[in-house]
């Protein structure tokens, strides 16, 4: 597609400027374009190991596939964590005990309602994405909660696991 671009004629020490100023023009636009459609990938995760084990079910067309295994890979991110407390527990109640404002053994925020903020995000990750995904197959044809995933949606969840285990490698505190 070349559109009809307006201009009025300008001329400096390189000649007319008004076929490179056009030029320049679709060649932003084109830039632009091309990083829009980047944006619909995961390529500009943090995390090793989601690039890893995620991005290739992911660019394969595996929507649910991708997240669900980003949500078991925030599991046993946590569940790594060498805490003999932590032993005895899994899922939601992992989440809970790690990041518990209330003397949770993990420690992100110097104030009490940020860590709980954060101790819910991982739970609810955990819940809203893991769980759903792990316990039952998307069924395309209902109308149940990421029973139609796609592509977008697969690339927020994994991009809000991301942004988790980034949080919990740069900022934990362990007691």
């Amino acid at each position: 597609m070349n559109p009809s671009i307006r201009f009025h004629e300008t001329a400096d020490e390189d000649g007319p400027q008004d076929r490179k100023n056009g030029e320049k023009l679709l060649n932003f636009l084109d830039e632009v374009r091309q990083g829009a459609e980047k944006g619909n990938t995961i390529d500009s995760l943090h995390d090793g190991e989601l690039i890893e084990r995620c991005l290739p079910l992911f660019e394969q067309g595996k929507y649910p596939e991708a997240a669900r295994l980003a949500g078991q890979i925030l599991e046993e991110r946590v569940d790594d964590v060498p805490i003999e407390s932590l032993e005895n527990f899994g899922g939601t109640n992992l989440m809970h005990q790690a990041f518990s404002p209330d003397g949770g053994p993990v420690r992100l925020a110097s104030e009490n309602s940020e860590q709980k903020g954060l101790m819910y995000l991982f739970a609810g990750a955990y819940l809203a994405i893991r769980n759903p995904l792990s316990h039952r197959t998307p069924d395309p044809e209902r109308n149940r909660y990421l029973d139609q995933i796609d592509r977008n949606q697969s690339r927020n969840a994994i991009h809000t696991i991301d942004f988790l285990l980034t949080v919990l490698e740069r900022y934990s505190n362990i007691d």
